[in-house]
Parts: structure tokens; sequence; C-alpha cells
């Protein structure tokens, strides 16, 4: 006898889950007001947010070329590598902070 792939085992317990549990409600469009407002201007978050961790995250891999040579700068250590991380989900997280209202 084959067995199916893993795929299908995973339909079928799917399907054999109890399906009377009823339907999450529809998510609403961000167009919609939300009840949460900002308490900075978008000039504040871009200025005090933003900024400081988009440089963190550009000034994280490069290389400098001087009189001693040439030298790679990267993040070296767990921590460094955690806060290069940080910094780009910062980045990542400011557009949705900038579409809220105020």
């Amino acid at each position: 006898m084959k067995r199916a792939p893993c795929s299908i085992a995973l339909l079928a317990l799917l399907v054999s889950c109890d399906t009377a549990t009823p339907a999450p409600p529809p998510v609403t469009p961000a167009s919609t007001s939300t009840p949460f407002k900002s308490t900075v201007t978008v000039k504040q978050l871009m200025d005090e947010v933003l900024e400081p961790a988009a440089n963190v995250y550009w000034e994280s891999v490069g290389s400098v070329s001087d009189a001693r040579g040439t030298r790679e700068i990267a993040p070296k250590t767990d921590s460094q590598w955690i806060a290069v991380r940080n910094a780009a989900t910062v980045v990542a997280e400011s557009g949705n902070l900038m579409m809220l209202d105020g």
C-alpha cells in the first residue's frame, strides 16, 4: 500500500475537524478608522524613530577604504546581529505607524 503525501493527510485532518465554530469577523479595510491614534507627528516619527533605526540598519554592513587599506564592516556578535534585526523591524513596522490617524 502506498502512503499518501503529507498534504493529503493534513487535508483529511482539517476536514475531520469540527466545523461548528463560527467564522471569524471580516477584516476591516485599512482605510476605515481605527481606535488607535498617533501621539506624535509624522515628522517626529521619522526623526525620532525611523531615521535612527534606518541608520543602524544601513550602517551595519559595508567597507571602508583608506590609507590603511580596505576593511569590511559587518556584525560580528549575536548582540550586534540582534541590534540590526531590531532596527530592521522598527523600519518595517514604522510604515504601519504612519498610517494611524492623527
